[in-house]
């Protein structure tokens, strides 16, 4: 909770925030469009999808510079949105315009697999234990249950309008979409 990691869109770098005095610490360049940002467990790094270049950096955050980063093979085409398993040995991301969710293994950093979860895949949550990834498919109007041990998908409903936001609430085992209409559809996994 010291810092906080914002991606500019338009600015083409990544700002680092002191959250006690909410002073900029610095900026990191990484190239057209970053998108999402994943925070490692022991929070040394960040791993930032550059949509526009088509790869995930890394940015280590005691020195602010890219320390590594996640090629197209690997991160895939209009990479958007990252999250990381709870124990951070993997990373999900999401691939806008290929339709479809990646599973990277950072142990080594390859492609453990990919599934295609429908049209425009957007914002993912992934439950509490990692085993279930929730995904909004925004041209689709559907939120899509990805299981996370094999990437298969188990489940699709429809959830409104342009699906654009997802979270996962762990007490209630409650999956909330938001959608660019103006609704907010809760669903509950059993």
């Amino acid at each position: 909770g010291a810092r906080l990691v914002v991606a500019n869109w338009c600015g083409f770098d990544v700002s680092v925030i002191d959250t006690a005095s909410g002073i900029e610490l610095g900026r990191v360049d990484v190239g057209r469009h970053p998108r999402g940002i994943a925070i490692t467990p022991d929070s040394r790094f960040a791993f930032v999808a550059v949509m526009g270049a088509a790869r995930i950096d890394m940015i280590e955050l005691a020195t602010l510079r890219v320390v590594d980063s996640l090629p197209a093979a690997v991160a895939g085409t209009t990479p958007r949105h990252l999250v990381l398993s709870p124990d951070g040995t993997t990373l999900y991301v999401s691939n806008n315009t290929a339709n479809t969710v990646r599973k990277i293994d950072l142990a080594t950093n390859t492609l453990a697999g990919v599934v295609a979860t429908g049209t425009q895949t957007r914002t993912m949550a992934l439950s509490d234990d990692g085993t279930a990834l929730y995904v909004v498919n925004y041209v689709d109007g559907t939120v899509s249950k990805v299981r996370t041990a094999d990437m298969a998908v188990l489940q699709s409903v429809y959830s409104g309008h342009h699906p654009v936001g997802i979270t996962y609430d762990p007490p209630t085992r409650q999956v909330w979409v938001a959608n660019y209409s103006g609704t907010l559809k809760v669903f509950t996994d059993a």
